[in-house]
This record gives structure tokens, C-alpha cells and sequence, in this order.
């Protein structure tokens, strides 16, 4: 699924850096309410720009932004916006950082419902020292008919053998690594248990595949504690991913290469 319309502005390499930061922050932070002001002008660029009040827009651009180029870069997001007004909408992500010269940026996500279709809407704002209004700094808007967002259920109808595969073994590594909590646990004069309970749920390498597309990515240089999960984000846009990691401790345990008790020493044999 590809968006319908995308784009975007920004000032600087260091916003362009600020705002992919920001951005995924606030795909793991969702539980984050953004601030009233920023969300206020988020929803106000959304509505300046499906009305097109152009000059009302571009004031809530930084200085640097306000001239025709920026200006008709964010405008051709319009096309994307379905006509009417939207039945509803929601925060979907948010994220802040601060900077050491007292200014601030954050980031707000609001997804927009219509009939059959959506809009996804993410701002990067930027407020100056002594805290003015917010300004974008970078705008993305993404839209997609239901029958297009439908494909980031979680369905098991139409995956590929690679994506079944892959969920039946997101599924059987962390009980793998319980099993091997359970032979630790009950191994007669094991010595220090609990740092082999530890390495029960050690997992080497991060793997992560998008649900809706099959596409997995691999980490080769990551040690991760249990490393399973399946969800999506809040947004419809968002897909769901499973992650898994692969199970060396309980591996090493359960083929009895680690926590093997010591056997006590039998006493030398006395001398007739």
C-alpha cells in the first residue's frame, strides 16, 4: 500500500535529523499528549490547507519557510484530502524534545476519518526560546481508502509461506526459552540458578517483519532479553510487526551445553 499524496518541508539537515528522531519516537511513545498549543496548530495547518487559506498557512511557517517554493511544496499535499468535512480524528503519536537554547520541537500525528478512506497527518513544530507560537518545520500527509488499510490487519489469509514461517517461529522461540526456565528451575544441585534463569531468555539478533508486506529486517549486532512481540501502532496507517530474536541461551540449555550441575566428587577409594 503507497500513500495517495506525501512531502514535506524543512530548514535544515539538523531539523531533517530532529524530526526523523522525532518521528519514531513517537511511534513507540504514543501514550504522550502532545501539547494543547502544538495541536491546535497542527489542526490548524490541516484545516488552512484542505480550505486553501495559502496565506493563513504560510504564517504558521518559520520566516525562513514563508516563500513561494516552501509554500508550493505544502501545497501540493492538498490533492491528497478527501472533499467534505471529516467525521472525525484522534492523536495517534506525539513526541518532544528540548533543546540547551530553551527551544523545542515536537511532533503530532492525527489521523482523520471519511467515508471509505483516511488521512494521516505529521507535523514537526519548532518554538523559539521563551515559548512562542509553534511553527512547521516539516509536514507529511499520507491517505488511504479503507480497502488499502485493511491490508495492516492481522490476517493470516494470503501471507506468503516465509510470513507464516516466520510467525510460527516468533510463536516457538519464547516458549522455548519458558522450557528452558522450567529445566533450570528444576535441576537438582545447580549452582546459581537465577543467573541461569537470566540466560534462558537471552536472544542474539533482532528480527522484525512487517506483517503486511512480508518484508524482514535483520539485526546482526543486538542481544535482546525474550525479543517477542506482535502489534501495531494506534494508527490504521500502521502495520503490525512481529519481532523475535534467536534463542542461544535457551538453545545452549535445553541441548545441555550450559546449566549442568556439578556432580559431587565420588571419595578416592582407601588402600587395602
Amino acid at each position: 500500500m503507497g500513500p495517495v499524496g506525501d512531502g514535506g518541508l524543512a530548514m535544515s539537515r539538523t531539523v531533517w535529523i530532529i524530526s526523523l528522531l522525532l518521528l519514531l519516537f513517537a511511534g513507540g511513545c504514543q501514550a504522550l499528549k502532545p501539547d494543547p498549543a502544538a495541536e491546535a496548530t497542527t489542526r490548524a495547518i490541516y484545516d488552512d490547507l484542505r480550505h486553501g487559506q495559502n496565506e493563513s498557512l504560510q504564517s504558521r511557517l518559520p520566516p525562513k519557510l514563508r516563500n513561494p517554493l516552501a509554500l508550493s511544496q505544502i501545497l501540493r499535499l492538498r490533492s491528497a484530502i478527501p472533499p467534505g468535512e471529516p467525521r472525525s480524528s484522534r492523536v495517534v503519536a506525539s513526541g518532544r524534545a528540548a533543546q540547551n537554547d530553551g527551544s523545542a520541537f515536537e511532533t503530532v500525528s492525527i489521523e482523520y476519518e471519511y467515508p471509505g478512506q483516511a488521512t494521516l497527518l505529521s507535523v514537526v513544530l519548532t518554538q523559539a526560546p521563551g515559548k512562542g507560537d509553534w511553527q512547521a518545520v516539516k509536514v507529511d500527509l499520507h491517505a488511504a481508502t479503507d480497502a488499502e488499510l485493511a491490508r495492516n490487519g492481522f490476517g493470516l489469509a494470503d501471507k506468503s509461506p516465509v510470513q507464516l514461517g516466520f510467525l510460527a517461529y516468533a510463536i516457538l522461540s519464547p516458549l522455548m526459552m519458558l522450557f528452558a526456565v522450567i529445566k533450570v528451575a528444576a535441576t537438582p544441585n545447580l549452582r546459581n540458578k537465577w543467573l541461569w534463569v537470566v540466560a534462558s531468555v537471552i536472544g542474539v539478533f533482532g528480527l522484525r517483519m512487517d506483517w503486511a508486506t512480508g518484508v524482514l529486517a535483520i539485526n546482526w549486532v543486538s542481544v535482546q532479553v525474550i525479543g517477542a512481540y506482535v502489534g501495531s501502532g494506534p494508527s490504521r496507517f500502521d502495520p503490525w510487526t512481529i519481532a523475535a530474536t534467536f534463542p542461544i541461551g535457551a538453545l545452549l540449555i535445553l541441548g545441555g551445553l550450559w546449566a549442568n550441575p556439578r556432580l559431587p566428587r565420588r571419595p578416592a577409594a582407601k588402600p587395602d
